[in-house]
């Protein structure tokens, strides 16, 4: 998902989405301008926008090597993901101009017209299924092969690039990451999308010295 997204940004127009508050580099004179806040749980987003905003230019590189320390555990995992669902909600709110931009709606596009395409295939699925007579079937036809062998195919790109043969297997596995992240908007995002309000900032508990 990550690299459709990344690959959709591009297309639009090459910058990046963020810049990550763990591996961002920053003028000392900018910031002097445009300071990093505290209004919301993702500063380093509302930083990014606020500087798009000004006219600040941003640029990412693939030579930047970053090892990150992720999550020991699916609370810590949503947590998280709850963290920066519901903080790209509220500068949703505090950067309305940017919501038609590549930096806005048009980012997560790539997100939802993969659910509206699998959405339509189970729609078109299950009225042949019901008309046949079989409606035992449907589950069968309403897996989701086609995302899991484009999630497997992703995965195994990276696990061949990497040299880590056996995470092929476990490519699949990324969809559990993406319902994580449906299912956190529909329960936390939406809300604060409208209400402007975001959780007390629980940190989650990570292992260290993970290769990202």
């Amino acid at each position: 998902m990550i690299a459709l997204k990344r690959t959709f940004q591009q297309i639009l127009g090459g910058a990046p989405f963020i810049i990550s508050g763990s591996c961002g580099l920053f003028r000392t004179e900018v910031l002097r301008q445009v300071p990093f806040s505290d209004r919301t749980k993702v500063e380093d987003l509302d930083l990014t926008w606020s500087l798009i905003s000004r006219g600040y230019t941003v640029r990412q590189t693939w030579r930047c090597v970053v090892y990150s320390q992720e999550c020991n555990s699916l609370r810590s995992e949503w947590l998280r993901w709850r963290r920066w669902i519901v903080g790209y909600a509220v500068c949703m709110r505090l950067h309305r101009r940017l919501l038609l931009s590549r930096f806005g709606l048009f980012s997560i596009m790539p997100m939802f017209l993969v659910v509206l395409v699998g959405c339509a295939s189970y729609a078109a699925s299950l009225g042949p299924a019901l008309l046949s007579g079989r409606p035992h079937l449907v589950p069968l036809m309403l897996f989701p092969w086609v995302w899991i062998g484009v999630v497997t195919v992703l995965g195994a790109i990276s696990a061949i690039h990497l040299r880590r043969y056996r995470l092929i297997v476990l490519a699949p596995a990324a969809l559990v990451y993406v319902a994580l992240a449906y299912l956190i908007w529909i329960l936390h995002g939406l809300k604060s999308l409208f209400t402007g309000r975001e959780p007390i900032r629980d940190k989650p508990t990570r292992y260290a010295h993970v290769v990202a």
